[in-house]
């Protein structure tokens, strides 16, 4: 019940503040005009992040004697900061170098101040234990790429937001089960957020995540992904939620984010161009121009795809994280390439169609 009541009063709150937002928003002119690389064709607001961090605001807080937390404060510190770097864009929009200042100060107080770290590999590649300094920066570089891979993904309505709530709702029950109560109650304060957002933000869409919430989601995704693996280390073999290949599940409970996000930089770093800049190459913006679907159908399509491959790695959790790894990738690349053959094969077709519409037909001569 402890897990449920957080969710439904963080779902409430957002579902009651969203519409507000959505109201003022429109009045005051605070929206995303359409134009450009963007694929909506009229104005709407932007901020919805805003409603999802008032509904897990106000769960948390009338559940937090529930559990004890002695970083709560500083937790609370380092969400707000993250929270403020992307209102602070969707309303000013920031150059990349402020956003990566205000993600670098939340993650400091998450690292140093909530002593939140990936301090083993467990095995990974053979390694164990790791220095300080490395896993001060692979914690760093981790919280950093998946921030920002939640955010970069955020391009069609529900497709970031509905990936992440998959992860929290898993992340809820699991920690809640391993006696992790706060990581928990992060947990299902924020799913109960996104689950309301979802009711406006599904195609066709009332309102935008914006920065306001990808970034806060991303970012608690990924402290609690790393708190998984942390947690999970402290399991005995025998115990039915320990996984031997904790880091393979943290990987494919967002890997759609992670393969777009490497795939379109490799892309852009090949043709010259900053990783940042930015274009209409990511996955969904290619399967809804090849079949022609909507942004819904996009979303569900590849929510469906990355679900797949967390419970591929769930299934085989208690197998060794390099096996499951290996599997994970060789199942990832043969898809994508299938996927291209079948992307070049469909171009070559609607090339061959409008070659033969455009050619002139040849007049018959009688004699």
């Amino acid at each position: 019940m402890f897990g449920i009541s957080i969710l439904v009063l963080a779902f409430i709150g957002s579902a009651t503040t969203t519409p507000i937002i959505i109201k003022i928003f429109t009045k005051h002119g605070i929206i995303d005009a359409p134009g450009g690389r963007k694929s909506h064709i009229i104005n709407k607001p932007t901020m919805g992040g805003l409603g999802i961090f008032i509904g897990f605001l106000l769960s948390v807080s009338v559940w937090h004697h529930y559990f004890v937390e002695p970083n709560y404060f500083l937790a609370f510190v380092a969400l707000s900061v993250v929270f403020a770097t992307g209102f602070g864009d969707d309303v000013f929009a920031f150059r990349a170098r402020y956003k990566l200042i205000g993600q670098l100060l939340a993650t400091a107080i998450l690292v140093f101040g909530c002593k939140v770290r990936l301090t083993s590999f467990h095995g990974v590649l053979g390694i164990e234990e790791i220095p300080v300094w490395f896993s001060i920066f692979l914690t760093f570089f981790t919280i950093i790429v998946i921030t920002n891979a939640i955010n970069l993904v955020d391009g069609i309505d529900g497709l970031a937001s509905s990936i992440c709530l998959s992860f929290l709702l898993f992340a809820g029950a699991w920690f809640f089960s391993a006696n992790a109560f706060f990581e928990a109650a992060i947990a299902n304060a924020l799913a109960g957020g996104i689950i309301a957002f979802l009711i406006f933000n599904w195609y066709p869409s009332k309102i935008f995540m914006g920065d306001t919430g990808s970034l806060l989601l991303g970012f608690t995704v990924a402290w609690l992904i790393i708190k998984f693996i942390d947690v999970n280390a402290t399991l005995p073999d025998n115990e039915v939620l320990q996984a031997n290949a904790a880091i393979s599940i943290g990987i494919s409970s967002i890997i759609i984010p992670l393969f777009d996000t490497l795939r379109v930089f490799t892309i852009r770093l090949w043709k010259k161009k900053s990783p940042f800049s930015p274009d209409k190459n990511h996955l969904h913006h290619i399967i809804i121009r090849a079949f022609k679907i909507s942004h819904g159908r996009a979303a569900i399509i590849l929510f469906g795809i990355n679900i797949s491959f967390f419970a591929i790695a769930w299934q085989l959790r208690k197998l060794n994280d390099n096996f499951v790894l290996l599997i994970l990738l060789v199942v990832l690349l043969s898809a994508y390439l299938l996927f291209t053959r079948k992307m070049r094969s469909m171009t070559k077709a609607l090339v061959h169609e409008n070659n033969k519409t455009i050619l002139p037909k040849r007049r018959s001569v009688v004699k």
